[in-house]
Order: C-alpha cells, then sequence, then structure tokens
C-alpha cells in the first residue's frame, strides 16, 4: 500500500487531467437570469441588487478562471456578468423610485392606514381605498 492519498496518483506518475472549474461562471449566470427576471417584476426588485452584485463578482471569478485554464465557460461567465449588471442597474433605479414614491407620501400612507384600522365594513375600506386614491398621484 502506498502513503500517497488516492487523489495524488502515484509517485512518479503523472496525474489525470482535473475536470474543469466552472462553478462560478454558471453560478454567475443563473444568479444574473433570476436576478433580471425579479428586477422586472417589481416586487421583486430589492432582491435584485444583491442577486446582481453576486452575478457580477461569480462571473468575474469564473473569467479568471477561464482565462487561467480552470474553466471552460467563460462565455456563461460574461453572460452572468452582463445580466447581473442589467440586474443591478434596472433593480436599483425601481428600488430608488419606490422609496423616493414612499418617503412623498408618508402621510396619505399613515393616514390610509389609520382610516383601515378604524373601518368596521367592506364599504368603509373600500372609502378609505378611494380617499387614497384621490390624495395620491399614482401615476408618478
Amino acid at each position: 500500500m502506498s502513503d500517497v492519498p488516492a487523489d495524488q496518483g502515484r509517485p512518479g506518475w503523472p496525474t489525470g487531467p482535473s475536470a474543469p472549474r466552472n462553478g462560478m461562471g454558471t453560478a454567475a449566470l443563473v444568479l444574473g437570469i433570476i436576478g433580471l427576471v425579479l428586477a422586472v417584476s417589481i416586487l421583486g426588485s430589492p432582491l435584485a441588487v444583491p442577486l446582481g452584485i453576486l452575478a457580477v463578482v461569480f462571473g468575474v471569478l469564473g473569467r479568471g478562471r477561464a482565462r487561467r485554464g480552470e474553466a471552460t465557460n467563460s462565455g456563461s461567465a460574461t453572460a452572468g456578468i452582463v445580466t447581473g449588471a442589467i440586474a443591478l442597474v434596472v433593480g436599483g433605479i425601481l428600488v430608488a423610485v419606490g422609496a423616493t414614491w414612499i418617503a412623498d407620501n408618508a402621510d396619505e400612507i399613515e393616514d390610509l392606514g389609520d382610516c383601515l384600522e378604524d373601518a368596521n365594513t367592506e364599504q368603509e375600506r373600500d372609502d378609505c381605498a378611494n380617499r387614497f386614491e384621490d390624495e395620491v398621484d399614482l401615476d408618478n
């Protein structure tokens, strides 16, 4: 029996080629696509920002591996960088727009909450919603 671990090969004998390490590039592409889908769905846009950042980071790492010959999916890593960057920008813009709208309408939102707490019937809740729509310009 040899004292060399199984993954080290035999002394004096070359080891076989190692499998490509494509995980970073693949992760970048998957995260970039998910981030992009979430960015265009308004409610998911806050999640798009961290996913976009991760996609760009993993994509850069994956491209580095491909450049060193450790990975074979440079294209996937590049696509991950691109989709991640788009998700980051679109998600960031939508988060900023949403936060601005909420800040501009904070008083109206608080009034709606108070009105809904006091409402006892469906008609009163509908009246609260109608008053909120009248007070807030929902187009901006």
